[in-house]
This record gives C-alpha cells, structure tokens and sequence, in this order.
C-alpha cells in the first residue's frame, strides 16, 4: 500500500491555498479595463498678472508651468485671475476639482507665487517673471 504521511497532504493542501489566495489578491488588484493614458505634454507660458515686486525688480508678467496632465488651456485662463487674490493656503474660487495654494508679497498680500493640483495628479505653478 502507498500511503503518503499526513504531513505531505497538509503541505500539498497548504500550498495550493496560498496559490489560491495569491490569483484571488492580484485579480482583484487588477483593473477591469486596461486604464488609457491621455497625459498631456508639459507647457510653459508667461501670463500677465497682478503687479509684483521681488529684490529690486517690478514687473507684471508670471511664468507659469503646467504637467503631469494639467490643463494649458485653463491655467491660461485662470493663472492671471489667480494673481489678482489674497495669497492663502486653500485659494477660492478655483477651476472645478483644483486646490490652489499661494504665498503672497509682504506689501499688497496678493499672491505672488502659487501652485495648483488638479484632481488627476496634474500640477499647474506660477511665479514672477524675472528678468535675471
């Protein structure tokens, strides 16, 4: 008679299990439908704003970059109104989903430098534009 130990049966019975577990946890893990990237490439621009002034220089033109997926188009818009704000941590009104935070200047409190993160992981800043 071939009898196998009880022993043997349990490590077989074991293993299978934590192959069991392991398909279970990673085809939950997995998406449904395979996640398209519309990622769009970074942009820079120079917008006009609220004046500034930093170590001497004025000026009222920001440069201002926007990646990771951050739309070009409505930091366009929104970058020069943004300037026009009291500097904050969480700035309102801001695009829809956005979260604004700036620092501002010790003389008007507006905002003079700033970042916004946009719900998909996309990253809009500004600053002035210097000219050294």
């Amino acid at each position: 008679m071939n009898r196998r130990p009880i022993a043997t049966c349990f490590a077989r019975a074991l293993v299978g299990l934590a192959a069991l577990a392991a398909v279970l946890a990673f085809s939950a893990a997995a998406p449904a439908q395979p996640q398209t990237s519309k990622a769009t490439a970074p942009c820079g621009f120079v917008a006009m704003g609220a004046p500034w002034t930093f170590k001497g220089q004025k000026g009222t033109t920001y440069t201002v970059v926007a990646l990771a997926g951050a739309s070009c188009s409505t930091a366009r818009t929104w970058v020069p109104r943004l300037t026009r704000e009291r500097a904050a941590f969480d700035m309102k009104p801001v695009p829809a989903g956005w979260h604004c935070s700036t620092t501002g200047g010790v003389t008007t409190g507006l905002t003079k430098t700033g970042q916004c993160t946009t719900p998909n992981g996309g990253i809009v800043e500004w600053l002035p534009k210097l000219k050294k």
